[in-house]
């Protein structure tokens, strides 16, 4: 005959589980609804794609001027959503948005996206057929000047390698293109040249400005061309 200790051990072991399974289960559950709290109306952008993971290390980075999330806002099917992580993605050209928790980057989809504001900058997804004609390809265009004109900037990247040390290194090569928005027009402009032939009237103060502050079109075409765009603007008042 087993000894009663014995039984009231086991039992004692047993209960002790249970309570253990439901104090896990209540753990989970309270994990659940902070979540949920957290996310409150939020949670259908938060249901999409992974982003992508890279599976070789790179010299430098393939997002919009920074790798890290920004406290952004982005409007997804005509609403709002407000004080989210986001960064845009150049190589994947993706807007991509972190979940509460920080554990899941999440892609919005393009084709439901209206805008995004990351750092001030509104950014938006253009398709061939709202180009005005002009050929700009279909992706993500950030505007960096917001004035009786506009100046527009699509930098998009590619996984590039170089032989360096006898080592094989990655980096992301990444290409600029920027456009003017001037009466209802997407122009593409890459050269001093290109920027002068679009403002005939205004082209010797334009050389002067460039001149004054040593602008170059070429190692710094975004701020070459908001400088003068800019300019043209005050001119113009």
């Amino acid at each position: 005959m087993k000894s009663p200790v014995i039984y009231i051990f086991c039992f004692m072991v047993a209960c002790n589980v249970c309570a253990q399974e439901r104090n896990q289960e209540m753990i989970i559950d309270d994990n659940i609804n902070l979540y949920l709290k957290a996310v409150n109306n939020y949670a259908v952008i938060y249901t999409g794609k992974e982003e992508p993971i890279y599976n070789v290390r790179t010299t430098n980075h393939q997002y919009l001027n920074t790798l890290e999330f920004r406290i952004g806002e982005f409007s997804y099917n005509g609403r709002v959503y407000r004080d989210v992580f986001l960064r845009l993605n150049q190589d994947k050209e993706e807007l991509i948005v972190m979940n509460p928790n920080r554990t899941l980057s999440i892609i919005v989809p393009k084709d439901r996206l209206d805008y995004a504001i990351i750092d001030s900058m509104y950014i938006l997804f253009h398709k061939p057929e709202s180009a005005n004609g002009l050929e700009m390809p279909e992706g993500y265009y950030v505007r960096v000047y917001n004035g009786d004109h506009e100046v527009w900037k699509r930098e998009t990247c590619f996984l590039n390698s170089v032989i360096k040390d006898n080592n094989l290194e990655y980096f992301f090569e990444k290409r600029l293109r920027m456009y003017i928005y001037k009466d209802g027009i997407y122009y593409p402009v890459k050269s001093k040249k290109s920027v002068l032939r679009l403002f005939d009237s205004e082209k010797k103060d334009i050389k002067r400005l460039i001149k004054r502050y040593s602008l170059s079109f070429k190692n710094e075409p975004e701020r070459s061309i908001v400088n003068v765009i800019s300019y043209i603007d005050k001119l113009n008042k």
